[in-house]
């Protein structure tokens, strides 16, 4: 199965929704990457919905920072980054 030109499209806005979290949660980043990873499960299993399901629901809940957060989270839960050792 190939990836349309959409998805990859928007594949690259979710990683970039993660970077820039990332680069503005600084340290914070992972504890906030774990709190809203930990909201977008209890949603997704209260709902008996997918994950991203969940998170773009969280999404349209919030406006701003506050979708970047749940976009980058979710990202986060399908694909940790690297820890710096």
């Amino acid at each position: 199965m190939y990836a349309t030109e959409k998805q990859v499209r928007m594949t690259a806005q979710l990683y970039e929704a993660r970077d820039a979290a990332r680069n503005l949660l600084g340290d914070k980043y992972a504890v906030r990457m774990a709190e809203m990873g930990a909201a977008i499960k209890h949603v997704a299993g209260l709902k008996e919905i997918k994950e991203l399901s969940a998170a773009i629901e969280l999404a349209k809940q919030t406006s701003g920072f506050g979708v970047l957060i749940v976009l980058a989270a979710y990202v986060e839960m399908m694909e940790p980054m690297e820890r710096a050792k």
